[in-house]
């Protein structure tokens, strides 16, 4: 509703409709002006491997609820963040319900920016696997965790926290190996520091064959 996109001038974010600017517009900067609820309603992670979120997203201390994922999509790189290499702080996330595979977390599937103050509260994170068709045991998950999946070089998360439940599920019985798996982040790169942060839930292992 206002705002440059600028750090001293950020867009300022005040409904769902334009917190789903940040998802095409990924280097500027964002201040959240009040709690959102977005309705259940289906997102689209931020940012991409390729092109993170390289941008400043400062939540004000304010809280977006009701965030879900298509449960019929099971992708890399889910989260609220696909991709971080920005800076985002003073923000929960509440009432989440994630659906990925490699690269899954609450918050992010990977970081290599700098997080102070970002709760994932009352959250839901399923991490679902299979095998290749016709090629058993091609399956692997990696990197997956209740805050995080991977914490590269540069990440620096300070007072930050996960509270919820992590759960990962094989979809079939030729799928892989688990590796990579944590309830704060599933893998700590060299170069990664987290500093003052709690988990706060439970670890599910689950076999469908």
């Amino acid at each position: 509703t206002g705002g440059a996109g600028t750090v001293l001038d950020p867009y300022q974010v005040t409904t769902g409709a334009e917190l789903a600017y940040v998802i095409t517009h990924q280097t500027s900067s964002y201040k959240l002006m009040n709690n959102i609820d977005m309705g259940d309603h289906n997102w689209t992670p931020i940012g991409a491997s390729i092109a993170p979120f390289t941008g400043t997203f400062d939540g004000n201390n304010c809280t977006i609820d009701n965030i879900t994922f298509a449960s019929t999509v099971v992708a890399d790189g889910q989260g609220f963040f696909a991709s971080v290499s920005g800076v985002v702080k003073d923000l929960t996330l509440d009432h989440m319900t994630v659906y990925g595979n490699k690269y899954t977390g609450g918050f992010a599937g990977s970081c290599s920016g700098n997080i102070t103050n970002v709760k994932v509260t009352n959250a839901q994170v399923y991490v679902a696997r299979a095998a290749v068709e016709g090629t058993p045991g091609s399956g692997v998950n990696e990197f997956s965790g209740g805050f995080i999946g991977d914490a590269g070089n540069g990440f620096n998360a300070t007072d930050c926290s996960f509270q919820g439940i992590l759960t990962i599920k094989a979809i079939d019985s030729t799928a892989g190996d688990i590796q990579y798996i944590g309830g704060f982040a599933g893998a700590t790169e060299n170069g990664a520091s987290i500093t003052e942060c709690t988990v706060d839930g439970i670890m599910n292992g689950i076999f469908a064959g």
